[in-house]
């Protein structure tokens, strides 16, 4: 245990740098199971959600804001009660005021 707090001490800098990139990870992680729970058929896996989301550079498509990890939402271009599927290419990131806001509505 001397060991451990030893090499955290001396290493903070890469201690911090390897616990942001886990969240990072953590944090598609996250969103691609909970598609696949939901998705009748295929669904995006986390490492395409991940390229998607630096894709549209953390901005919200829709409305130009910025997004973080709080106000970031998957959203289904056909919306899933639409038939639409919960495919990379049928998915995009928006913000979540936006997601309320557009419902299962399609976009015109």
């Amino acid at each position: 245990l001397a060991t451990n707090a030893t090499y955290r001490t001396k290493n903070l800098t890469a201690v911090r740098e390897a616990k942001k990139r886990y969240a990072v990870r953590r944090f598609f992680y996250i969103r691609a199971n909970n598609l696949k729970i939901r998705a009748n058929g295929p669904s995006a896996s986390y490492k395409e959600l991940a390229q998607l989301w630096k894709w549209q550079s953390g901005i919200c498509p829709l409305s130009g804001r910025r997004l973080n990890k709080q106000n970031a939402q998957l959203d289904h271009v056909v919306p899933h009660i639409r038939g639409g599927e919960s495919t990379i290419a049928n998915l995009r990131w928006v913000h979540r005021d936006v997601n309320y806001a557009k419902r299962d509505l399609l976009d015109a």
